[in-house]
C-alpha cells in the first residue's frame, strides 16, 4: 500500500503512541527537575548564606541568566520530545490500528480482506505472516465447504434411494465409502491446524 502525501494523511494516535509519549516525557521531566535542583539550589544557598556582597551579586546575575535561558530550553525540549515521539511511533501506531481493524473483521468471520500495511511502516513482516496465515485459513475453509457440499449431496442421493427402497447392499456400501472419503478429506484439511 503506497504512503499518501503529508496533506492527505489522517493521523490517528494509537494508545501505544500515547504510552511512548508518556514514557519519553517522564524521564525528561525528571531530568529537568534534577537540572533545576542541581543548578539553582547551590546558587540559592550561596545567596542566603554567608558570602560577600560581590559573590551574592554574581550568583544573582548567574541565577537570573540561567533562569531566563534554562526554562525556555527545558520547555522547548519537552515539546520537541513529545512531538517527535508521536511522529516516530506513527510508523508503529498506524499498522497496529489497521491490524486491530482487520482482527475485528476476522473475528466476525470476514476472511476476504488482505492484511496490508503502508510501505515504510513498521510491522510489515508481521502483517505478511498474518496475511499468509489468514490465506491458509481461507483456503482450508473453502476446501472444507466444498467437501462438505459433496458429502451432503451424496447423503441426499443416498436418502432418496433409501426412500424408494431400491438400494442394493453394494450400492449402499459404495455411497458410504464415498461419504467417508469426503469426511477423511475434511479431516486431512484440518490436520495442520491445532484446535
Amino acid at each position: 500500500m503506497a504512503r499518501p502525501d503529508i496533506w492527505h494523511r489522517r493521523f490517528y494516535v494509537h494508545p501505544i503512541q500515547r504510552k511512548y509519549l508518556y514514557l519519553s516525557l517522564v524521564p525528561l521531566i525528571i531530568c529537568s527537575l534534577a537540572i533545576i535542583v542541581l543548578t539553582f539550589l547551590p546558587m540559592q544557598l550561596l545567596l542566603t548564606g554567608r558570602a560577600s556582597e560581590l559573590d551574592k551579586a554574581m550568583a544573582a546575575s548567574c541565577l537570573s541568566a540561567l533562569g531566563s535561558r534554562l526554562w525556555p530550553a527545558l520547555f522547548v525540549s519537552m515539546l520537541l520530545a513529545a512531538i517527535l515521539s508521536v511522529f516516530a511511533s506513527h510508523a508503529l501506531g498506524g499498522p497496529l490500528y489497521r491490524l486491530e481493524t482487520i482482527g475485528k473483521r476476522l473475528a466476525a468471520g470476514e476472511f476476504t480482506t488482505p492484511i496490508r500495511v503502508r510501505e515504510g511502516d513498521d510491522l510489515q513482516g508481521m502483517a505478511a505472516v498474518l496475511d499468509q496465515a489468514v490465506g491458509n485459513l481461507r483456503d482450508a475453509l473453502a476446501r472444507i465447504r466444498e467437501q462438505e457440499g459433496v458429502a451432503r449431496a451424496r447423503l441426499g442421493a443416498l436418502q432418496g434411494e433409501l426412500a424408494k427402497g431400491q438400494v442394493p447392499p453394494v450400492t449402499l456400501s459404495g455411497h458410504l465409502q464415498e461419504i467417508e472419503a469426503q469426511l477423511e478429506g475434511i479431516e486431512e484439511t484440518l490436520r495442520p491446524f491445532r484446535i
